[in-house]
């Protein structure tokens, strides 16, 4: 069966490279999935036809701020019913714009009320936060999949919930992932073995072709991902992600950092040392009084979490093995990163 999603999926084809900027990190968590309240609606009529490409670039929505995703500014976004999300602003009027892609599931979703008889799958959105620290939040609520729009007799019976969360601080991305119900895999993920998820860059004139300019995508099990990456090459490798995110995972991509901890990577000014470390982090927050944290491995498990205040500035990393790991802070003013060698 044709993928619906392939207009605009890019071929996914990579080697892996070596890091520069505009690149991202790939973290995975658990959190308890809650559906968004006090929010907007995505305005389109309850019988639409989610696959049909002719009107998707006529549905946008605003963020309420900038924020650089895949090195471009981005305000806005839409053809958000593909899932290949496009962020603006690209260089509309440049000869081979380059086009920047947000993707919380390679498998192309369905409004359910395409099918007489079913109420209407949702999209609410909404942008909570103070400036400088707002997050915007899409969500896709009791939405189908388009290949069982396929199947005869024609159902739209399996259906997921997922949100997509951009961070005006850090310019993370979080695909956030609940209830899903599949019960025909061979029908949903149409000869691959799940879903995955990701970002992409390419040029416009790429689309039609087997190359992008960059992307990092999930790999492996949905549940506790692996990480690929590629830049320009040609070299297929394709999806090999196995089954769907279950209620509660969350993927979070954040642009790749320096490993320098003296450097800010937000405007919230905090410290970490001695990098490297073999016994213990000292973490100092030089602004606010408390911050719940993440040790995340380079494979993207988390290994540990705690809180850290004036009482607690030490993170025992006595048991972790010899590497690079990641330590996320979440604090009132917003979420920030730090990498550390362990030796």
């Amino acid at each position: 069966m044709k993928k619906i999603y392939a207009t605009l999926m890019l071929g996914l084809i990579f080697n892996l490279v070596s890091a520069q900027n505009e690149r991202y990190d790939l973290t995975n968590s658990i959190e308890p999935y809650e559906q968004l309240s006090n929010t907007s609606m995505v305005d389109f009529a309850p019988t639409a036809d989610w696959a049909d490409f002719e009107e998707l670039l006529e549905l946008e929505v605003s963020f309420g701020f900038s924020v650089p995703i895949l090195g471009m500014p981005a305000m806005e976004m839409f053809n958000f019913l593909t899932p290949t999300l496009l962020v603006s602003s690209f260089d509309d009027e440049a000869d081979d714009p380059i086009l920047p892609f947000i993707l919380p599931t390679t498998t192309q979703i369905q409004n359910r009320g395409v099918i007489q008889g079913n109420d209407p799958s949702e999209i609410h959105f909404q942008t909570t936060g103070a400036p400088g620290s707002q997050i915007f939040k899409l969500e896709y609520r009791d939405v189908g999949f388009a290949n069982e729009s396929f199947s005869e007799p024609s159902t739209q019976n399996m259906f997921t919930n997922m949100q997509v969360w951009i961070y005006e601080g850090t310019g993370c991305i979080e695909f956030r992932y609940g209830e899903t119900s599949i019960t025909d895999p061979d029908l949903i993920y149409d000869g691959d073995n799940g879903s995955g998820a990701g970002l992409s860059r390419a040029l416009s004139s790429q689309l039609d072709g087997d190359t992008v300019l960059y992307a990092i995508f999930t790999t492996g099990d949905a549940q506790n991902p692996g990480v690929f990456e590629a830049e320009n090459t040609d070299q297929e490798i394709g999806l090999t992600s196995i089954g769907f995110p279950a209620s509660g995972v969350v993927y979070t991509f954040c642009p790749e950092i320096d490993v320098n901890t003296t450097d800010l990577i937000t405007d919230l000014d905090w410290e970490v040392y001695p990098n490297p470390t073999l016994d213990f982090l000292t973490v100092k927050l030089n602004e606010v009084s408390e911050a719940t944290y993440r040790l995340i491995g380079m494979n993207g498990q988390t290994v540990s979490t705690g809180i850290i205040n004036p009482m607690t500035e030490k993170v025992d990393v006595r048991d972790l093995a010899k590497g690079i790991y990641m330590l996320t802070i979440q604090t009132e003013k917003g979420m920030a990163t730090k990498r550390f060698w362990k030796k």
